[in-house]
């Protein structure tokens, strides 16, 4: 009876140093992929509301709230992962992030589908309304 199983005690092999090089490059190159894709996201955020906005004061706008959306719900999703785990923590994260950028999208969603704006010289233009039928095109009075 006091024979053990030799599979519960088992241990997976050794996969190598090579494997573990490539598996470190990987990772490597994902983060430094992810880094310059969250800095060129907040320069073109940056960009985009001075473009729409009109004003260059609230340009640092796009930035700040990037990061008050991810540092508002970090210490009830540090708490929920060690209460319920990791998968439960950036799951709810995730499907958070997802619903408080729909919600800040809808008004833009809205904007883009009552009329095309155009940015030019001058300032946005209205070039037409998109509507289905024959009023589709035509030009939108100011």
């Amino acid at each position: 009876m006091t024979e053990t199983s030799t599979a519960s005690t088992a241990q997976a092999p050794d996969p190598g140093p090579e494997f573990q090089r490539k598996v470190l490059t990987v990772l490597a190159l994902g983060q430094i992929l992810g880094g310059l894709g969250t800095g060129a996201t907040l320069a073109a955020g940056a960009l985009l509301v001075t473009e729409v906005s009109g004003s260059s004061a609230v340009s640092g706008l796009a930035a700040t709230m990037n990061t008050l959306g991810a540092a508002i719900p970090a210490i009830p999703l540090a708490r929920l992962g060690q209460r319920r785990g990791r998968r439960i923590s950036l799951t709810t994260g995730a499907l958070v992030a997802i619903a408080g950028a729909d919600a800040g999208a809808a008004p833009v969603h809205r904007r883009v589908r009552d009329r095309t704006v155009c940015p030019g010289p001058g300032g946005h233009r209205v070039l037409h309304r998109i509507a289905p039928g024959p009023a589709q095109g035509r030009p939108v009075p100011r």
